[in-house]
Parts: C-alpha cells; structure tokens; sequence
C-alpha cells in the first residue's frame, strides 16, 4: 500500500536586528547552507533590519553578518556553542 505524506507545512519567520551604525546585514544558518549572500536583510530606516522567510518546522541554527562580522542575535530565546568554540543563535519553528 501506498501512504502519500503531505509536505510539512512551511511558515513565515522573520529575522530582524536592530544596529543603526550597520552598512549591510545579512542572515545565514543551518536553512541556508550558511550562505551569507542568499538571505540580505533589508534596511527598514532607524537602523531597523529585517527580511521575512518561509521555514519547514525544524530547529534551526543562524548568525547576522553585520558589515563583514559575524553577530548572535541579541533577541534569541536560545544559544548554543559551535563547533568553532563560538556561538549561534538557535530558532525552533513549529
């Protein structure tokens, strides 16, 4: 017997940072290879970034790229260490 799965369903998360000192922002982590370039934020004015994604259910892993450095976002409700010895932020979407 054939069992057909229906795809988990997807929802909007948004990422967004705060630093009005801030030329380019980005997003990278475990949803996008770690590819800084795929997922650029947006600048909103008052120093306010963000871009909106669409994420399976999961538990995900992420930094900001701020001007060439990598930041933990100050907002995350969880951090864990890498493998580096550094840390990333951890978002859980259900």
């Amino acid at each position: 017997m054939l069992v057909l799965r229906a795809p988990p369903a997807v929802r909007q998360v948004n990422f967004g940072l705060c630093d009005a000192n801030a030329v380019s922002v980005s997003v990278a982590g475990t949803f996008n290879n770690w590819n800084p370039h795929v997922s650029p934020l947006r600048n909103a004015g008052g120093g306010d970034w963000s871009v909106q994604m669409m994420l399976e259910p999961g538990r995900y892993e992420y930094r900001f790229l701020v001007d060439g450095k990598w930041k933990m976002d100050p907002t995350a409700r969880q951090q864990v260490t890498d493998f580096c010895g550094g840390g990333n932020s951890v978002l859980l979407v259900e």
